[in-house]
């Protein structure tokens, strides 16, 4: 690798020029080489610092952070990416690859000065995110300071569920600005007297073509048969249990039906079974099926996937389903609407949205009801929504693959581009209410998006 000083003296002008001589050009071989500017990190006199768990490749939060900051960052706003507090130290090779490419460029700038900080998270009770958003040592500094740093804050989060505790949203009241990917949420939150702004998740194609998905991308053959498939952890909210029965009811070995799920194990629950306890329970209750034919037909993975693989997956099936009882977004179902797959869903949360106007998807109806397990820790009146098992059986027969894979035209309301400049509309309004300078000094400050 030639380095930019070295190239520099290398065809350096020589005083000769002075007599009308040429310096010599660049040969072919100095231009198959990598020209590299030697520096360190960027330093930028301003910028909005953008706190996220992104160094997470298995995690829909990680991917939705990462796809976030890079559509603000190409919208020409100053910013840089920085983890939230976690006790584990990590270095680069303990982050995938993937995750690598997707970020590295926006966690190596600093700046000067930081007026605005965004918090994407999940928020898990009150303490936890005055903790992340003003810091013990902000709040030792004097209660205007700590005023300040909650009026200079943007709360990124996703709800899951029907209601906001009145704990919560006294914190949340205290915050610049508060952001939700899709409008159940909003509704949610102003149920409880916290205004939000909308702010779905961006993708990017990066290409032309029928299908498209986040990298690589889908192809425009469609596999036959029924297959569905779903994305997602292992847990009482994703309803997976109910969706393998549900399966095995609704079609036969006779069917070209096939079931693929998967999943991970999260989080400890006392009254739901694990996929093999699961499988288990439903056999003798679909007697149509052996445990030989249920092995052929049903998969439940557990092993962790890169991103080339998991987008594999929406190539090779062709039905994704979410019977999740909520949903602020559903990243798996976005990207398989993207890649040109059928969606059959709840609907509760986002994909009420980017679902709305496909007329081959089958949503499937739901009430609200009490949640059942108390090991999330969510308020004593929450809700979520349930969908009755026959429903479920019935939208599965009723699904039918797409006849071709096609780009939604819809989906472009979800480009990178346009999430991202709607981001930085949010960003420059907050900072004009803090201080009309500081805005200004954001708009002009260019990026390296």
């Amino acid at each position: 690798m030639s380095t930019l000083p070295q190239l520099v003296e290398r065809y350096r002008a020589p005083s000769s020029m002075l007599e009308g001589e040429a310096a010599p050009s660049p040969s072919d071989a100095d231009f198959e080489n990598e020209v590299a500017a030697p520096g360190e990190a960027a330093l930028l006199p301003i910028g909005v610092n953008y706190y996220a768990p992104w160094r997470s490749a298995f995690d829909g939060l990680g991917e939705h952070s990462r796809r976030s900051v890079v559509a603000l960052a190409g919208s020409g706003l100053p910013v840089a990416l920085r983890h939230l507090a976690d006790p584990r130290f990590l270095v680069d090779s303990d982050i995938a690859p993937d995750v690598i490419r997707q970020v590295d460029w926006l966690r190596r700038i600093s700046f000067s000065k930081v007026p605005i900080a965004i918090h994407h998270m999940i928020i898990q009770h009150p303490r936890q995110l005055e903790y992340q958003v003003c810091p013990p040592g902000a709040r030792l500094s004097g209660f205007e300071a700590e005023r300040a740093v909650y009026a200079a804050s943007i709360v990124y989060t996703s709800w899951e569920r029907s209601t906001l505790s009145r704990e919560l949203a006294e914190v949340l009241g205290r915050v610049g600005q508060v952001w939700v990917p899709c409008e159940r949420n909003a509704e949610v939150f102003l149920s409880a007297g916290i205004r939000t702004k909308v702010v779905p998740c961006p993708y990017e194609p990066r290409t032309h073509g029928p299908s498209q998905i986040g990298a690589p991308y889908g192809s425009d053959a469609v596999p036959y048969g029924k297959r569905f498939y779903a994305i997602g952890k292992w847990e009482p909210r994703k309803n997976y249990h109910a969706l393998i029965g549900a399966f095995l009811q609704a079609f036969t070995p006779k069917d070209r039906a096939s079931l693929f799920i998967k999943t991970g194990s999260w989080g400890k629950w006392e009254k739901y079974p694990s996929p093999a306890q699961s499988l288990a329970w439903w056999a003798p209750l679909c007697p149509a099926w052996t445990p030989e034919t249920i092995r052929q037909r049903v998969r439940v993975s557990s092993r962790m996937v890169s991103a080339s693989e998991l987008n594999e997956l929406h190539r090779a099936n062709n039905i994704y389903v979410s019977v999740s009882r909520g949903e602020a977004w559903d990243l798996p179902a976005f990207d398989a609407v993207a890649a040109g797959n059928t969606l059959v869903h709840t609907g509760y949360g986002g994909s009420e949205e980017y679902a709305e106007d496909e007329p081959s998807f089958v949503r499937i109806p739901w009430r609200l009801e009490p949640v059942e397990q108390p090991e999330y820790g969510w308020e004593s009146n929450a809700e979520w929504a349930v969908a009755s098992h026959e429903d479920i059986v019935t939208a599965l027969r009723r699904a039918a693959p797409p006849p071709a894979r096609v780009h939604r035209a819809h989906l472009n309301r979800y480009l990178s581009g346009v999430v991202g400049e709607e981001m930085r509309a949010h960003v420059l309004q907050l900072a004009g209410r803090l201080n009309a300078a500081v805005e200004d000094e954001l708009a002009m400050a260019g990026g390296f998006g």
